[in-house]
């Protein structure tokens, strides 16, 4: 806390070879309203001018450190700038995202107001110019929505339209006693599953501002979210997601366990679909084997109210028939899931 009686907010920004969109990232969080901040540019090792800029703007602002480490990840980044971070609150930009002026100050403003250990605020994602906005209407943007834990899973799991909370860690404000001992595990991709899935079982209370104050940079070419990636799935995303369950079940949320084993089931379909599609057959055996360990947990959760009369059919014969199932998409070319 400062010496005026606010809480500091640590400001945790990854840095990779981003020269193009760094400097508009850093001047965004330097002409926030709140100014009680500790900036920390954690530079993984960058190969072009990152490192030159971030030097700079810490001679130009006194509340921005750097940290230069040997390049190990987006999570490596992370982890070294919550170990060196000062604040009461944590919240983590990406190095080429850039955030409204006012977002950690409204998101400061109602974590104390409800003493909630986590804030989410609404977001709009740039993908190649054209802007898509997940605060629907001027008049909703000031709305705040105040979810308990087991309210935050189901949001989240369901990927509920109006109230849209993702596992990225960015556009959140978090206490620092809720993050606590946790870190993010070393591997690219889906890192912040897991960190983000026990965030939400231990909150005490979370506060959803529908304003969109972050600005996620989505470029279609280039993100990491474009490109199919068949070996991580099978040895990395789906493992983490058969984990995110058990995470969900050890802090005792098993009606959102039954909720996120069915998700899990239809990632298998999506998977094997895909794999199919691109004649991965070895992919696909494995996500095959995945769904019959795991058939009688899915079968299972079809009984949920949340589950559609057309997503349990599907579900049922995939999981029993899985070749049987890709043939009648092929006929009946259908591929949402």
């Amino acid at each position: 806390m400062t010496d005026g009686g606010k809480k500091k907010v640590s400001v945790i920004v990854p840095v990779y070879n981003t020269e193009k969109e760094l400097e508009r990232c850093i001047c965004s969080i330097r002409n926030q309203t709140y100014r009680d901040l500790d900036i920390l540019l954690v530079d993984d090792g960058s190969t072009d001018t990152s490192p030159v800029l971030c030097d700079r703007a810490a001679k130009e602002d006194e509340r921005i450190r750097v940290i230069h480490k040997e390049n190990g990840g987006v999570s490596s980044a992370r982890n070294e700038g919550i170990t060196q971070a000062k604040g009461d609150f944590v919240v983590f930009v990406d190095s080429d995202d850039w955030i409204e002026d006012r977002m950690i100050e409204k998101m400061a403003d109602a974590a104390e107001k409800y003493q909630a250990s986590l804030v989410v605020c609404g977001y709009r994602r740039a993908l190649e110019n054209v802007s898509e906005d997940n605060a629907e209407t001027a008049g909703e943007k000031e709305q705040e929505i105040l979810c308990s834990a087991k309210e935050v899973l189901n949001f989240y799991l369901l990927e509920d339209e109006k109230i849209r909370i993702p596992h990225s860690v960015w556009g959140k404000l978090f206490t620092r006693e809720l993050i606590g001992t946790k870190r993010f595990p070393l591997i690219k991709r889906t890192e912040e599953l897991l960190f983000s899935t026990e965030i939400f079982c231990e909150l005490n209370r979370c506060v959803y501002l529908k304003e969109a104050f972050y600005h996620y940079c989505d470029d279609r070419e280039t993100s990491l979210m474009h490109q199919t990636d068949a070996g991580h799935t099978v040895e990395r995303e789906i493992p983490l997601l058969i984990e995110q369950i058990r995470v969900i079940e050890q802090n005792g949320f098993s009606e959102e366990a039954e909720l996120a084993y069915f998700c899990f089931g239809k990632r298998l379909l999506y998977f094997y679909l895909e794999f199919r599609d691109k004649m991965l057959r070895k992919e696909a055996l494995y996500v095959k084997k995945y769904a019959k360990e795991n058939r009688k947990r899915i079968l299972k959760s079809l009984k949920g109210d949340f589950v559609k009369k057309t997503d349990r059919l599907r579900m049922i014969l995939f999981v029993w028939f899985p070749a049987v199932y890709y043939c009648f998409v092929l006929l009946h070319d259908r591929r949402e899931v």
